[in-house]
């Protein structure tokens, strides 16, 4: 969906029930709220959910209302409620638990659903039929790694027995 920020904040502020006053709202409130708009998406991003089409603004503070983002249409629900929940307390209007809810099952959704699932395919110069056989002899197809030791420069590892009793005395031979 292409539109303006504005767009997202006037329909967030309708969400607030104050959909009539947008048009009181001052331009300056208004670039406040797409600043934090703005944040509350890229801490969306650092955790791994990238809101495609979303257009950040270079420094804070200079953030242009008019900016066009062109988002898809499933997030679009998702940056309308961020909108809300990021005006409401400057504005002093209370939440309600539905739109916390839909804030919620938004964000999941995004989390959950925008992941790519890796896919693994077969090697190519297995034999025709092979498969995944349990009871076949040598290398399976899925093999069982050992666990990786971190043994490095910085680590140390000391042995569990004792490797050198009293008896052992490799000096006098």
């Amino acid at each position: 969906m292409k539109a303006p920020k504005s767009y997202f904040v006037e329909h967030g502020l309708g969400e607030l029930g104050l959909s009539g006053m947008v048009y009181d709202f001052p331009p300056e409130e208004m670039a406040r709220v797409c600043d934090r708009l703005d944040a509350n998406l890229a801490e969306l991003e650092t955790k791994g959910a990238r809101v495609r089409g979303w257009v950040y603004a270079d420094t804070p503070g200079i953030n242009n209302p008019a900016t066009v983002v062109n988002v898809p249409t499933g997030l679009v629900n998702l940056i309308i409620l961020s909108a809300a929940i990021v005006a409401a307390p400057s504005i002093g209007k209370n939440l309600s638990s539905v739109t916390v809810a839909e804030l919620k099952l938004a964000r999941d959704n995004l989390l959950f659903f925008g992941k790519r699932i890796p896919q693994y395919q077969r090697p190519s110069n297995m034999p025709m039929g092979s498969g995944v056989q349990v009871w076949a002899d040598g290398v399976q197809f899925y093999p069982q790694r050992p666990p990786r030791v971190d043994a490095g420069p910085d680590s140390h590892m000391e042995p569990d027995m004792e490797l050198w009793s009293g008896d052992n005395d490799i000096t006098g031979m």
